[in-house]
């Protein structure tokens, strides 16, 4: 969005709010994470943190006309946060937000909070760009513009929702150089395509993309390679797909492009039934370093109500390929769904263990907006759109969604959780 913006004579800055060069190469322990989410609270009634103060800074010093926030239902507060310290510094200052909890709650959040002016719904290069240059002009009317959410004297008014963009291609290469972050360092983080053809019930994917699956062209996405190679000077690179193995034909085309590169190493993300021997030996050829795969459950009835379409048993096999790949790889695992009961959260313990991931990642489940499961949870109660959402976090023991057990052995058994994978990772790559 930044860069199409610059293409069109806009002067722009993008600003990561979550980067801090002090933690480059550190990692906390899920036991301290979630004993600590009241820290985030405590935060965000604090109008003297310090990140909010570098956030105030570095907006006093670019001096925008216009502040753009994306967020993930997670950090809506913290939105709403940034949202309140730029009208408090300048009210002309126009708010725009969008992303995964601006597409559901578009119209919720203009009429719950006066410091944002628009939403911006779906994808939001085309959007983004349009109300941008209407905002330049003398009369500007919003109207006309697909995918958006504003607010024209007291009332709300939603346009027609927007196509999905039929040509990735057509999208600029991202120039990183807009980053305006002091000493800010990046992953390398590349998407080839957007969407994914599964349905999981937990899953945002579908919010946003769809369930159709778009893909760039294997050109285009090496043109984005060798552009952050030569950048960073780094030959590693993240691609961030929600299933990045799901095409075997792109797939191979892509891996046999990739092996030109001299020394690249690459992580990606897939689901385990979407690898093989074939296309793992694609991957470790062309410089495939580690994969993350969704475990989530130990139990075949949580997988079954997640619609994972895997069982632990096919889990196993498939991993035993990758090992015998030399891949690395990640496992994600989750605690607290619903219809979940104790003896199926120790089940997930001892699966993780059974499979052995050189790390694992432990997540307390969060419902997000837009999913299977947030529709049920909607449908009895137990969620709503103005649900206090500083306690959805992955690291929130307010997150509590199961019924055979108390508030409170719920929170104990999160943090023997949390123990028993730092110890797990601990025993992969020593303690910090």
């Amino acid at each position: 969005m930044a860069t199409m913006l610059a293409m069109n004579n806009h002067e722009v800055g993008i600003y990561d709010a979550d980067f801090d060069k002090n933690f480059i190469g550190r990692s906390g322990n899920y036991e301290y994470t979630f004993s600590n989410h009241q820290l985030i609270v405590d935060a965000l009634k604090s109008d003297n943190h310090y990140v909010w103060k570098e956030i105030e800074e570095m907006i006093k010093g670019f001096n925008p006309h216009v502040v753009g926030i994306t967020t993930m239902t997670n950090k809506y507060p913290m939105a709403g946060k940034i949202a309140h310290i730029v009208k408090t510094l300048n009210q002309d200052i126009r708010v725009v937000i969008g992303g995964h909890h601006a597409s559901i709650f578009g119209e919720r959040l203009l009429r719950d909070d006066n410091n944002i002016d628009f939403a911006v719904i779906g994808e939001g290069e085309m959007t983004f760009l349009e109300l941008v240059n209407r905002m330049c002009e003398s009369r500007g009317n919003f109207s006309n513009i697909r995918g958006l959410v504003y607010r024209a004297g007291k009332e709300i008014i939603s346009t027609p929702q927007r196509e999905l963009l039929r040509d990735l291609d057509a999208l600029p290469i991202a120039d990183r150089g807009l980053m305006i972050n002091e000493g800010y360092i990046s992953d390398n983080n590349i998407m080839t395509s957007r969407g994914c053809p599964f349905h999981c019930s937990y899953c945002g994917a579908q919010v946003l993309w769809k369930r159709k699956v778009r893909r760039r062209s294997v050109s285009d996405v090496m043109k984005e390679v060798e552009y952050l190679v030569r950048l960073s000077s780094s030959p590693n690179i993240s691609f961030w797909d929600d299933s990045f193995t799901a095409d075997r034909r792109y797939l191979a085309e892509l891996m046999k492009e990739l092996k030109r590169i001299d020394g690249l190493r690459f992580s990606c993300i897939t689901r385990l039934d979407l690898v093989d021997g074939e296309s793992l030996s694609w991957l470790r050829g062309a410089g495939c370093a580690s994969i993350l795969f969704g475990i989530e459950s130990g139990s075949d009835g949580i997988l079954r109500s997640m619609n994972k379409r895997m069982t632990t048993d096919s889990m196993k096999r498939k991993v035993d390929l990758v090992n015998k790949s030399g891949i690395t790889w990640l496992g994600f695992f989750m605690m607290g769904y619903p219809g979940e009961t104790k003896e199926n959260i120790l089940e997930t313990l001892r699966f993780m263990k059974e499979l052995n991931p050189p790390y694992a990642e432990i997540n307390v489940f969060n419902p997000l907006p837009g999913t299977t499961v947030w529709d049920d949870l909607e449908k009895q109660g137990v969620v709503k759109g103005d649900t206090d959402f500083t306690k959805y976090s992955q690291s929130s023991l307010e997150n509590y969604f199961i019924s055979d057990i108390t508030d409170h052995e719920f929170k104990e058994l999160a943090l023997f959780m949390a123990r028993e994978f730092d110890k797990h990772n601990g025993a992969h790559y020593g303690s910090e």
